[in-house]
């Protein structure tokens, strides 16, 4: 029912941010997926080359990925593809939800996970979030109330704004200092806290992804040593999710992260369950020219989205 003209609508669309809905949306589990994180820290490029990777992974985890709308196909085309894989050039920074529309409408798919006999339907939303409106609890109540419902988050965590790293690195190689990553933690604890009517001392039951982006940049840097090497190696999940592999590369990232600037882990109490990751979505920076002279060539992008289905009970894990 149109809430407007109260009359029968042709099609199902969501009353907040107007986009069509799946046909089935009634009958589907659904699996929001937030990806935060302060500007400039990639969350575009990595939303753009993890779809892309859930597409390519099709044999090795029998699933298949499908746009459950002609307006995702429009965005993702649009904003996201043709820019980084067939022009070759970075995404333009995410405007903010206040000002443009577009960013508040999710990429939504349907996602058949498992073989024909045995296989369950889901449909999955993505958001991306313009940094600046993480800069705000006012803007992130109004613009990205979609958090709280989520059911899981990535965070990314860009490593050129620790102090220790960008110490080791010429002044011209770097991003300008953006927000304080405790302070995202802490008003994106605060706006769930709110949105569930939860106590300031209850733990929030959302799995949050520590994902270290750009870690294409630590490769031959004496901070992390040899460890850097690590993200480059092949996933050790295939076809269902590594208990053992996951484990590993939490211990690598926060044993760095405890070392080198234990403030990240400010706030993470929060939340019942975390894990840490490192990714590169690009393989490279192209923060001097914005161009890329390759096609993207993603390290462990999919690693945060493997752990966050397994912790929704869709995937199996194995020691």
């Amino acid at each position: 029912m149109c809430p407007l003209c109260k009359k029968n609508a042709t099609r199902k669309q969501c009353p907040g941010c107007e986009a069509e809905l799946p046909s089935g949306i009634d009958e589907l589990s659904d699996v929001t997926i937030a990806v935060i994180g302060a500007k400039e820290v990639g969350k575009s490029h990595y939303i753009a080359v993890l779809i892309d990777q859930i597409k390519r992974l099709y044999r090795s985890f029998g699933w298949t990925l499908r746009a459950s709308n002609d307006e995702t196909i429009d965005l993702y085309d649009r904003l996201f593809y043709k820019p980084l894989f067939e022009n070759r050039v970075t995404i333009r920074e995410t405007q903010s939800a206040l000002g443009n529309q577009n960013v508040r409408k999710p990429l939504i798919y349907s996602l058949r996970l498992g073989k024909q006999h045995q296989s369950k339907t889901i449909m999955l939303a993505f958001f991306d979030t313009a940094g600046e409106d993480l800069n705000s609890e006012d803007v992130m109540a109004k613009v990205n109330r979609y958090i709280y419902n989520a059911s899981g988050i990535i965070l990314l965590l860009d490593p050129l704004q620790l102090k220790s790293v960008r110490e080791s690195f010429e002044e011209k190689d770097l991003p300008a200092v953006n927000t304080e990553m405790n302070d995202i933690v802490d008003r994106t604890v605060r706006l769930i806290q709110n949105g569930r009517g939860l106590t300031a001392d209850t733990r929030i039951n959302i799995p949050l992804a520590v994902a270290f982006s750009k870690m294409d940049v630590m490769r031959g840097r004496s901070i992390m040593g040899e460890d850097a090497e690590y993200f480059f190696r092949p996933s050790g999940h295939k076809g269902d999710f590594s208990r053992g592999e996951m484990q590993r590369t939490d211990q690598i990232v926060r044993r760095w992260v405890e070392r080198y600037d234990a403030r990240c882990l400010h706030g993470l109490g929060s939340f019942a369950d975390t894990a840490f990751f490192g990714v590169s979505a690009l393989g490279c920076n192209p923060q001097a020219t914005q161009r890329l002279d390759f096609a993207p060539r993603p390290a462990r992008v999919e690693d945060p989205f493997l752990w966050i289905l397994w912790k929704n009970k869709l995937m199996k894990g194995i020691p």
